[in-house]
């Protein structure tokens, strides 16, 4: 692997990934409490992006210590 290419998106975020993820929490607390009819899609798809942007402050963070 390219060195450059170690740590992309870090410096997108260089104050880390927690408001993504914040932002994605509420939108599945929001979908999941619709009264009408929770789209299941919608939140397979939240789900696939908070795992993502968790992962990514989980590596962010573990960064930091070593």
């Amino acid at each position: 692997m390219n060195k450059k290419n170690i740590g992309i998106g870090f410096n997108k975020y260089p104050n880390g990934f927690m408001p993504k993820i914040a932002y994605w929490t509420s939108e599945l607390k929001d979908e999941v409490s619709n009264t009408k009819a929770p789209d299941i899609g919608r939140i397979v798809k939240i789900q696939s992006k908070l795992d993502y942007f968790i992962q990514r402050e989980w590596d962010r963070t573990l960064e930091k210590r070593f």
